[in-house]
């Protein structure tokens, strides 16, 4: 169960209401860069999802004119990003307090090289979304 605005939803209504959401958010360059920022300022208890993947269907940034966009952004900007987050979590990774950080820091990489058409969501939403998408993740172990 989560809590949203004094009420407690199952995993499904927090996955619609996640992709309702979604679905009001423009695919524009300039507010993937601020989902970017979010996830960096609060990296955290947060993953990244194809936007397809969130409201199970294609939309623009999902689509030809993201794939041209991502194109173009990754060798603009995207690749130095990523470049320069991966060193960040090798650095992170030297020390035991630094690993949660240097995860956070791959996670960010993989966000920087191609951000449109993504979106991110609480590891609760995440979970459900893969639930009702029939692709959760095996726990081995």
């Amino acid at each position: 169960m989560v809590y949203f605005g004094g009420r407690f939803h199952g995993p499904v209504l927090v996955a619609d209401r996640a992709r309702s959401v979604h679905q009001y958010r423009r695919h524009s360059l300039g507010t993937r860069l601020f989902v970017m920022g979010n996830l960096s300022f609060f990296p955290f208890g947060k993953e990244v999802l194809s936007g397809d993947q969130l409201t199970a269907t294609q939309d623009m940034g999902t689509g030809m004119p993201g794939l041209i966009g991502n194109i173009l952004w990754c060798v603009f900007a995207g690749i130095w990003l990523a470049i320069g987050h991966l060193v960040s979590a090798l650095f992170c990774f030297i020390t035991i307090i630094g690993i949660p950080f240097g995860i956070q820091h791959l996670k960010l990489a993989g966000i920087s090289v191609a951000p449109i058409g993504k979106t991110v969501v609480t590891k609760d939403v995440a979970a459900a979304v893969r639930a009702r998408n029939g692709s959760a993740p095996l726990n081995v172990g």
